[in-house]
């Protein structure tokens, strides 16, 4: 066993066995951090086993982690070595997932009882599982195709993409599987269970299951900006993605999406980049919805590492008109922008009042955003203690709740 620094491990998508990061799953390692076991490398730094390991030491700030290092290099060995210790121990494959796994190892030549073996299952799962191959990887390249479509690949990185996973198809074929796939979509329109009528909105209780991280914001505020200012296939651009959980529900909602952020913490669907300098959006696509959830400006907590939004107000107001100029760049006319802010005092209970939702549609206007809405999501009151209201009723302050969704267009 050996310490590795985290920025020299490599993920490798197409070498991993899981379909998705489980964040109740981090957020169970992040409490146990000091006991979980060591990850598994291969010889050149590919992760081999442990990504939401690996997820909950970078999110509780570790700098290096516990490492097995494999001596294997060859992609195939590093993906049924994958497969095998995620078979074995710790958080299960799925079934959907070893089902998957099992029909690409049979097309890559490996026979039933190997494959059985590998992924612990009967061989009549495995018989089962590759029987109705065909029909089965169809629908399969139908959810890659649309997977990658809402992540704004162009039809020929699609055509590219379905290539290096072994699927020959051009650029009319998934041009026909792109308007079947928006054809259903469309036939199933997506609004919020929760949706919101009124301008002033209802508070909101954060899932249990949803990744714990700063600033982290119900999922049902999302959905219902989503639902009011997007349509199914526009482009919702989220330039402080952090968590990535805009793109979650542009999935759900049949929206494309394009995430940013200076340390992605899901690296599957988050592009690095620092939005302060400048935004990359992909070639001849721009935004139709920008989701813009800042960093809050406050003196009393440290949650958010040093950065323009955090160190003083000035910097805050600072780093929002370069945010705002920039997103403006990356957006097509008549798009819409959503700002969420909570305005505040400088400390919890006095200090001058700071309203950054005012400040920040001057800012706004300044670059050529029109503003057109004021939305009212109240915070919890279960952020206060009981020492909290007490001191509050004695000092005669009102404690704040406030919370402002803004939203803007491109003239």
């Amino acid at each position: 066993m050996t310490k590795i620094n985290i920025d020299q491990i490599v993920f490798c998508k197409e070498l991993y066995p899981r379909d998705e990061l489980d964040n109740e799953n981090v957020n169970a390692y992040r409490d146990a951090i000091e006991k979980l076991p060591p990850i598994t490398l291969s010889k050149d730094n590919i992760l081999i086993d442990g990504y939401h390991r690996l997820t909950a030491h970078r999110l509780e700030g570790y700098t290096e982690i516990e490492a097995e290092i494999l001596d294997i290099t060859d992609k195939k060995e590093i993906l049924i070595e994958a497969i095998r210790r995620n078979t074995t121990h710790g958080k299960q494959l799925t079934k959907k997932e070893k089902h998957h796994w099992a029909k690409q190892m049979f097309q890559q030549g490996f026979d039933k009882p190997r494959i059985a073996t590998e992924l612990s299952v009967s061989g009549k799962s495995v018989d089962r599982w590759v029987k109705s191959l065909e029909d089965d990887q169809n629908e399969e390249v139908l959810t890659l195709i649309t997977d990658l479509y809402l992540r704004c690949f162009s039809e020929n990185e699609i055509v590219d993409e379905l290539a290096r996973n072994g699927i020959e198809y051009d650029r009319s074929t998934v041009n026909r599987k792109l308007e079947a796939v928006q054809k259903r979509q469309l036939s199933e329109m997506h609004t919020p269970e929760d949706l919101q009528l009124y301008n002033t909105w209802k508070v909101f209780q954060m899932p249990g299951e949803q990744m714990k991280y700063p600033g982290q914001i119900p999922e049902q505020i999302i959905e219902n900006i989503l639902y009011y200012y997007s349509n199914p296939n526009d482009i919702v651009l989220d330039p402080m993605a952090g968590s990535g959980i805009v793109g979650d529900i542009c999935k759900r909602m049949f929206r494309r999406y394009w995430l940013i952020d200076v340390n992605p913490i899901n690296q599957l669907t988050t592009k690095q980049g620092d939005s302060l300098l400048n935004i990359v959006m992909p070639i001849q696509k721009k935004a139709d919805l920008v989701f813009l959830d800042p960093p809050y400006y406050n003196l009393m907590g440290d949650d958010y590492p040093d950065n323009g939004f955090t160190k003083t107000y000035d910097t805050f107001l600072n780093s929002m008109g370069k945010i705002f100029d920039n997103c403006i760049k990356a957006s097509n006319e008549h798009a819409k922008a959503s700002l969420i802010l909570k305005p505040m005092n400088e400390n919890l209970f006095d200090g001058d009042w700071l309203d950054m939702s005012f400040d920040c549609v001057e800012l706004a206007k300044d670059v050529g955003y029109k503003y057109i809405k004021r939305i009212s999501a109240p915070l919890s009151t279960n952020q206060f203690s009981g020492s909290n209201v007490i001191s509050a009723k004695d000092n005669k302050n009102m404690l704040n709740t406030l919370r402002d969704i803004l939203i803007f267009e491109v003239e």
